[in-house]
Order: C-alpha cells, then sequence, then structure tokens
C-alpha cells in the first residue's frame, strides 16, 4: 500500500471517528490536571496543508492528523503527509534518461501543547517525530503501457513548529504555524538532507471535541 493510500484511509478515518464524539464539554479553569473532575479527554482530526521549498523548489504538502486531547491542553496524536506538487525536478535521471520528479512522505507522532485554549486566539507549540520516504519518479508511456521508475531512500523527520489556533465554533479550530523540518537519512543524488530540510508554514483544521 503506498503513502498516498495510508494518508488517505488514516485521515478519512480520523475524520469519521472525531465527528462522531459528543459536543465540547463546558469551560472549565485552565489547568493541565483538573482535580475536581479528573483527568478530562478530547479529540479531533483533520487536513494539514504545508507550504515548503524541497532542493530549492517551492513545494506543497498535505496529508492529515488526529489526536488526543488531554485537559484541553496537551495532544498526543499521529499525522500523515506526502508532497502534492508534481514535477520537482533537481536535474537527476533515471539510466534511460527520464527525469526524476522529487517526492517526500513522512508521518510519526505528533505532540501539541495548547496554551491558554479558552481563548479565541492562542499559541500552541508542536513537534513531529518520525520517518518517511523520499524519492524519485518517472513514468513513461509505450504502446504495451505504462511503466514507473521509482529510486527511493528511508528518512528520518524531525519537525517542530509554534502555531496561532483560532476557535471558530465548539467543534472547528483553524491554525497557521511556523516550523522547520529537519531531515537525516537521505542518499538520494541531488537531494540530500539539506536539499530536503527547510522551512514550513502550516494551515491545520481540527474538527472534533476540544
Amino acid at each position: 500500500m503506498t503513502w498516498s493510500k495510508i494518508r488517505n484511509a488514516t485521515l478519512l478515518g480520523l475524520c469519521a471517528s472525531t465527528l462522531a464524539i459528543a459536543s465540547a464539554e463546558a469551560q472549565r479553569d485552565q489547568t493541565l490536571v483538573d482535580r475536581r473532575g479528573g483527568t478530562k479527554f478530547g479529540g479531533f482530526g483533520g487536513p494539514v496543508f504545508k507550504l515548503t521549498q524541497l532542493a530549492g523548489e517551492d513545494a506543497v504538502i498535505s496529508g492529515g492528523r488526529g489526536g488526543l486531547i488531554i485537559n484541553r491542553q496537551l495532544v498526543v496524536g499521529l499525522g500523515g503527509y506526502s508532497t502534492s506538487s508534481e514535477n520537482i525536478r533537481t536535474g537527476f535521471e533515471f539510466d534511460n534518461g527520464d527525469d526524476g520528479s522529487l517526492r517526500l512522505e513522512y508521518g510519526g507522532l505528533e505532540l501539541e501543547y495548547v496554551v491558554r485554549p479558552s481563548r479565541v486566539a492562542h499559541v500552541t507549540f508542536y513537534t513531529l517525530l518520525g520517518g518517511g520516504m523520499a524519492s524519485y519518479e518517472a513514468t513513461r508511456n509505450s504502446g504495451s503501457g505504462t511503466a514507473t521508475q521509482r529510486l527511493e531512500s528511508e528518512v528520518f523527520v524531525l519537525e517542530p513548529a509554534v502555531n496561532l489556533e483560532l476557535n471558530v465554533t465548539s467543534w472547528f479550530r483553524t491554525t497557521i504555524g511556523l516550523g522547520y523540518r529537519y531531515v537525516d537519512g537521505s542518499e538520494l543524488p541531488r537531494a540530500g538532507d539539506s536539499d530536503l530540510s527547510g522551512g514550513v508554514g502550516t494551515f491545520t483544521f481540527k474538527f472534533g471535541a476540544f
């Protein structure tokens, strides 16, 4: 199963499950541990869009994330992402002369801390820790059908970010953030770790019980 199929299936599952969660509870004191009522849980899921660069070329990365919310402030979850942009070129060619298009697919554990969640606009601190696959792909059409070539390398990814989150409704949040993607382990020609690392602008839509 490809990363894109895994990502889409995960996103659909997260959205379906979080939309079934009951409406958000009444506002409580802004503490990590609620001693009066015990630990409280919520959850969310939704799509994510990232603007970045790969090997010096502008790129869009899309995917989805979901998480368990503990006492409205601590989020533990999972996310999966892959390049939406096609034709990211670095000058790499396969043996038959076809140009390889660069792709990056990654995901992993996501941790987030929400500061003052009861406020309409507030800050969150986010980190993704995981891995994935960097690859070149080329497709050639011929009379006998379509042939695809692929060269890939596993990579480690660490992506911290700071976000501004807006409480739109009791069940919907949206965030805009700035972060940096650290990539390690790439063995692709013309697409080393520094080419795959870079700044990230993130747009996230969260649906669930907060």
